[in-house]
């Protein structure tokens, strides 16, 4: 089967120290697996990173392959000339991770499952690595896969990110995702998009949400119970802002399910968006702006999800004072808290940099009050 297309050309500026055989390799991976239906193309691009992980050298051809599907935005049939003249068994190593899955790998129920909604640019993913930072929470990181989901974990030069210092989660996300050394917490979309279908991924910050949803619950649940039985945690933490689609799916898949809504203000997550490219989603053939991509993530929020079970979370009070807001997320949880007082250096004053012609949106306007009078005073 020929790669699916999807566009992998970054959308920030990427200053060229960072553009190592890492940094190459790592971008393919990440955007390769979101749309990939090739098996072989998944064990490919993960025997790619993991080689440049084991600080052994691609060859040029390889790296210049690479590059070339970045641009391109495909990876075709040549990755299996490339596998082999890398020493890259596929057909083994691919039955290698099945098996481990069938036969290594045990599942647990969750106690309680808890989700991280907002839209993007909203600081899901700050919260998300705060949370798991206090290694109480089993999670997708970014080399869960959706068939073997635990396979990658157990590779002894990678470290979870909540045995890192703290002063990784200072870091700008892009850095941290392209150290190989780190298990990222992950959003899991190629998981849970395999599941309940909400979007197709375009590439380059472009993607289509779906109208009726394939909804097929086998992967995530699998997937889920997988990783609460290796991380030996009961409560189980997502992030991904395409679940604030998924609510209505997600909440009952599970008795315990939770819901953790973080928000920030309508002005500065729409320019926050249009700065990093969220500007080219459709639905139903429509082009959503970011006033629009913001506000129908709000509302699908604050319709689907069900009120005894969901917590709404300021960002901006969230980065002046995280300690504050963690010991009331985990209190609301019912999850005990072991703060580290490491982060106290995490908290940011929010500046507001937002010109008077920025604030005359009559539906911005409207949900930030809504969400103002939802959040409790901490």
């Amino acid at each position: 089967m020929a790669g699916m297309n999807y566009s992998i050309t970054p959308n920030r500026v990427v200053n060229e120290s960072e553009r190592s055989d890492a940094y190459y390799v790592s971008a393919l991976r990440r955007r390769s697996l979101r749309n990939s239906e090739s098996l072989l193309q998944d064990v490919f691009v993960e025997e790619l990173e993991n080689k440049v992980l084991c600080y052994k050298e691609l060859s040029n051809e390889t790296i210049k392959y690479v590059i070339s599907s970045l641009e391109k935005g495909k990876i075709d049939y040549s990755f299996s000339s490339i596998a082999c003249k890398e020493g890259f068994d596929l057909d083994k190593k691919l039955l290698e991770r099945l098996r481990y899955e069938s036969l290594s790998c045990r599942k647990e129920l969750p106690k309680k499952v808890v989700h991280i909604v907002g839209c993007f640019r909203s600081g899901t993913t700050y919260l998300y690595n705060l949370m798991v930072y206090q290694k109480a929470f089993a999670y997708f990181t970014h080399v869960s896969h959706h068939l073997w989901s635990t396979y990658n974990l157990k590779h002894e030069k990678r470290q979870l990110i909540e045995y890192m210092p703290c002063s990784v989660l200072a870091d700008d996300t892009m850095k941290t995702r392209n150290n190989l050394s780190i298990n990222v917490p992950s959003e899991g979309q190629e998981i849970f998009n395999k599941s309940i279908n909400v979007h197709t991924y375009l590439g380059n910050y472009k993607g289509q949400q779906s109208i009726h949803p394939i909804v097929d619950l086998q992967f995530i649940k699998s997937a889920i119970e997988k990783h609460v039985a290796i991380f030996k945690r009961e409560v189980f933490l997502s992030k991904d802002p395409y679940n604030s689609l998924r609510i209505k799916y997600l909440q009952d898949l599970y008795p315990n399910t939770y819901f953790i809504h973080i928000f920030r203000n309508g002005y500065d997550t729409v320019r926050s968006m249009n700065e990093y490219g969220f500007i080219n989603y459709t639905h139903t053939g429509e082009v959503l702006t970011g006033t629009k991509l913001w506000s129908s993530y709000i509302n699908s929020i604050l319709t689907s999800c069900p009120k005894d079970r969901t917590l709404h979370i300021s960002y901006e009070k969230l980065r002046e004072n995280p300690i504050n807001t963690l010991t009331l997320i985990f209190a609301w949880l019912g999850v005990k808290l072991d703060l580290s007082q490491q982060l106290l250096g995490t908290s940011t004053k929010i500046i507001d940099v937002r010109t008077d012609s920025e604030k005359k949106d009559k539906e911005i306007d409207r949900l930030n009050t809504t969400l103002s009078n939802l959040t409790q005073e901490y």
